[in-house]
């Protein structure tokens, strides 16, 4: 048994009984050991969105650590080996809008900029240049950007 820090929810199949364990949504899960072969776990160690806890200081540095799980882009899939660059674009979100008239992250929904996860947030205030050094959280974040949006679309027509 070893554990695990995921913020989704996956589940595994041990392919030789079909049992099935279930990783907690946003949380620590301790699972069998059979679970390192299965190929969800490996892709998500993969792409950062599943962390094997080691220890009890990675534990603690996890459950301090609002982007944990987020799928950071390292690829660090805990083993030592480093996947970055692996071609998985759910893991580094473009801002595929930059050149639509209302500017970076215009054609978003509210929903659709949180859901980009912090550094996509970051990146698109930057480009549109609101300050979210205050936002405590990616609700906040993308409430500031979306407020942004509507403030400059608003004379516009396409508020």
């Amino acid at each position: 048994m070893f554990s695990v820090f995921t913020k989704r929810a996956y589940e595994f199949r041990n392919p030789k009984t079909n049992e099935t364990v279930q990783s907690a949504f946003s949380g620590f899960t301790t699972v069998p050991d059979w679970v390192r072969d299965d190929p969800m776990f490996k892709l998500g160690c993969k792409s950062g969105r599943i962390k094997v806890v080691e220890n009890d200081e990675q534990k603690k540095d996890l459950e301090n650590d609002p982007n944990a799980g987020d799928g950071d882009g390292t690829g660090n899939d805990n083993s030592g080996n480093n996947n970055a660059g692996d071609g998985n674009a759910e893991d580094d979100p473009e801002v595929d809008d930059e050149k639509s008239s209302g500017g970076p992250g215009s054609s978003k929904t509210l929903a659709q900029l949180e859901k980009g996860g912090t550094k996509y947030l970051e990146k698109i205030a930057t480009m549109r240049g609101v300050d979210i050094s205050k936002a405590t959280n990616n609700k906040t974040r993308a409430e500031l950007i979306f407020a942004d949006i509507k403030a400059n679309n608003a004379g516009d027509g396409n508020a």
